[in-house]
């Protein structure tokens, strides 16, 4: 809504975020660095986006600074390597929480010593490969609730493997409770049965319905591949 559109690059390491102002069609590289694959999402306050970092050892999160329109880097979370981040994150629809893919939680705030602050995790389930991460995860502040599904991050590779399991599970929003974990079937089309990949969830406008994207695995005709599904 501010005009601009933001691009962070999947190559090269260290790069720069682009920003390029839709209405000019200028392109601005931001100032300070973020390494390649980063995942960000936009702030609800629309004056920051924050970032998830992939390839780093110890993950971290980050924060940039859009309230000029470019977007450039502002700082990075206080911790290095006491909280794992697992290179995503979803943020609450007030803004006030930042969710990672590994579950852990912090607070967002506009002071930077009090921004990224810890603030307790979302239980996962461990899997015979390693522990699960969120996939995609949605908040609805109107029902005070948390949506997401959670796999085994080698389940894309290992599909087929006995145990890999994805569940939608959903949580309060105050205190990060569990309140309800359900399996994500396989899917039959025309008496074939093909695995089911979750891949975002969502809520409607006012929290009242619940939304699933998935794709099915090895689906041959493209345009059965993909299914919207409402969630009771």
């Amino acid at each position: 809504g501010n005009g601009y559109v933001y691009a962070f690059p999947k190559t090269d390491q260290w790069v720069s975020i682009h920003s390029v102002e839709i209405a000019t069609n200028t392109e601005t590289l931001g100032t300070g660095l973020i390494y390649d694959e980063t995942h960000a999402k936009l702030h609800p306050g629309r004056l920051a986006m924050y970032g998830a970092d992939n390839g780093l050892s110890p993950s971290d999160i980050e924060k940039y600074d859009i309230s000029s329109g470019v977007a450039n880097l502002a700082y990075d979370s206080p911790y290095h390597g006491d909280y794992a981040m697992c290179g995503n994150l979803w943020i609450s629809e007030n803004g006030v929480h930042i969710y990672t893919a590994c579950g852990n939680t912090f607070r967002s705030s506009s002071i930077q010593n009090q921004d990224m602050l810890y603030n307790g995790a979302l239980q996962l389930r461990s899997s015979i490969y390693s522990s699960n991460r969120i996939v995609s995860l949605s908040q609805s502040a109107e029902q005070q609730e948390i949506m997401l599904v959670e796999a085994d991050q080698y389940c894309e590779t290992w599909n087929s493997a006995s145990g890999c399991n994805r569940y939608l599970n959903l949580y309060e929003s105050l205190y990060l409770n569990r309140t309800a974990t359900f399996i994500i079937p396989d899917m039959t089309v025309n008496t074939q049965s093909y695995r089911q990949f979750p891949m975002f969830v969502f809520h409607s406008a006012d929290g009242t319905k619940r939304y699933l994207i998935s794709k099915l695995d090895a689906m041959p005709n493209p345009d059965a591949e993909y299914y919207w599904s409402e969630l009771q």
